[in-house]
């Protein structure tokens, strides 16, 4: 059995980093009147919507440092707010960092535009005594190092991730600078952050447009728009309807040559009517569709391509799993373009026990059905694999291979119109049926060709943004994480040696609390606060 390091009652300021002269360390008690969590009503007192005062949880918390109550609102009324959750309240300028995650980390402060406020049990509130600017607080925070302190200190409770209010009130090291630098350093932040954050925004709007772009582009690319031009100098040499024709015809002398070798596997003659038994695939509904363009045509994917799916082999049979080199495909694989590598392998036991199959290189793998976006995802697989029962899988073969390309294009770009075909009550689902009666406009095939070039092209291009784009966002909380650092090192404003130092800040709240101690009085409740984010020298 191992055995716990005992958690201390109290950091150790004296083995923290030295600070300016006229700074000092303490902890959350010492400068702040109130150190406390807060707790939920019952569910009938609680409701959405427009309320007498919000109800403060973890998602209304952020990382930049302000509350988000847009985010699922919730509201207590005043009888509650002042009866059993009275010990809950909140006021203007607190501080409130989550206390339960992950992640860990989000720090707001309650605005000034509503009086009355109350927090659950897993958001802490600070209240900064007099002296102690609620800004400089939040922002402290907001710090690596802070936020590494509480993820440390989380990690040490069981693994869960969330910390104690014990922990919160004597085990954060805080940095305190004299009032008036206090104000002069959020002063800067609020300056370089004003600039960071439109920087950011432009970073945003540029993500969001690269998105409209591509969806236009693959919106384009099948109405045949992308093409138009290209149209006029290639013109068609063979309608796409010849092609579709070709396909249908191809299959059906494919599956009448399985069924004569099956019947010369029998040694029996065929009867008489044996091609009757051949199924058309079915062509789509073309009612209320758009014209295409000249020589397009509609084609199902019943027509064009195979549709199947795979299974879950018993995860209480070791035999389908042990040692398998069998590549098997989850519905998580399609959030990429392309499938290069397995969820998990089977055997091949798995493969003659079940409806298992193998799928080539090539194969187009739709999700059925899942959580959050991943319906209607497609994907491409690069490896041969099999797939489970969430997966609907399109394989294209001999002629019809020329058109995978161009297929993958138009699912992609029908992400939305997919999903609204899905079926079902509460968690809606595509079938195999419904895949099958999907309505493709098909181009002839030099121009699918040169769509998926055009698409291939672009779409590559949008990536490189994008990337530029994240990398931009990334340096830009690399830099936000270096001004607060330089801030609470004391390097980011100039020190004025008028100011009343830190330290004598501080013993006046020590004094402060050992006198209303002394009166019997709570210490965490009476010591005098400044609920101002703004403070003149004391």
């Amino acid at each position: 059995m191992s055995s716990k390091a005992p958690i201390q009652d109290t950091v150790d300021l004296s083995t923290l980093p030295t600070l300016h002269k006229s700074w000092t360390w303490c902890i959350p008690v010492e400068c702040c009147s109130i150190v406390a969590s807060g707790s939920t009503p019952k569910p009938d007192l609680m409701y959405s919507g427009f309320g007498d005062v919000p109800f403060i949880k973890v998602y209304n918390l952020t990382h930049r440092g302000v509350l988000d109550f847009s985010v699922k609102p919730t509201f207590i009324d005043l009888v509650t707010h002042n009866g059993p959750m009275n010990r809950s309240r909140a006021v203007p300028n607190d501080v409130l960092i989550n206390i339960v995650g992950p992640p860990l980390g989000k720090v707001a402060i309650i605005p000034e535009d509503y009086p009355q406020w109350n927090i659950n049990q897993a958001v802490v509130l600070f209240r900064p005594c007099v002296g102690v600017l609620s800004k400089y607080l939040a922002y402290a925070f907001l710090t690596d190092s802070i936020m590494g302190r509480v993820t440390s200190l989380a990690k040490a409770t069981a693994g869960q991730s969330n910390i104690g209010v014990s922990m919160c009130r004597r085990l954060l090291p805080l940095p305190i600078a004299p009032t008036n630098e206090q104000a002069r350093i959020v002063a800067k932040i609020e300056e370089l952050f004003s600039d960071l954050d439109a920087g950011v925004a432009a970073l945003k709007r540029a993500k969001a447009n690269l998105k409209r772009y591509r969806a236009s582009v693959l919106k384009s690319a099948v109405e045949g728009k992308l093409t138009e031009q290209w149209r006029v100098k290639h013109p068609a040499k063979q309608p796409a309807s010849a092609l579709l024709a070709r396909i249908l015809l191809e299959r059906r002398q494919k599956w009448e040559a399985d069924q004569l070798a099956k019947f010369a596997a029998a040694k029996k003659e065929p009867p008489k009517n044996w091609r009757d038994k051949y199924v058309e695939p079915t062509p789509p509904d073309t009612t209320g569709l758009p014209e295409l363009p000249e020589g397009w045509c509609w084609a199902s994917v019943d027509q064009i391509c195979e549709v199947g799916t795979g299974t879950t082999p018993s995860r209480t049979n070791s035999r389908f799993y042990e040692s398998g080199t069998i590549p098997w495909i989850m519905s998580g694989a399609v959030n990429l373009p392309f499938v290069d590598e397995a969820s998990l392998f089977v055997t091949e036991f798995a493969l003659q026990e079940t409806t298992l199959r193998v799928y080539p290189v090539g194969t187009l793998i739709l999700a059925l059905y899942g959580e959050g976006k991943t319906r209607g995802m497609v994907s491409e697989l690069r490896i041969k694999a099999t797939v489970n029962q969430a997966l609907g899988a399109l394989v294209f073969s001999d002629v019809a291979a020329s058109m995978q390309p161009f297929v993958k294009v138009f699912l992609t770009s029908n992400y939305v119109q997919l999903r609204r075909q899905a079926a079902g009550g509460m968690q809606p689902n595509l079938n195999l049926g419904i895949v099958k009666q999907i309505a493709i406009p098909l181009p002839y095939i030099d121009e699918q060709v040169q769509i998926a070039s055009e698409v291939s092209t672009k779409i590559s291009q949008i990536d490189a943004a994008e990337v530029q784009i994240e990398h931009g966002l990334l340096r830009a909380a690399r830099l936000r994480q270096s001004i607060l650092k330089r801030a609470f090192e004391g390097k980011l404003v100039p020190q004025d040696p008028k100011d009343e130092p830190a330290s004598a800040l501080l013993e006046r709240l020590r004094a402060s609390r050992t006198i209303h101690e002394g009166s019997g009085n709570r210490p965490s409740s009476s010591i005098p606060h400044r609920s101002k984010s703004r403070g003149k020298k004391s």
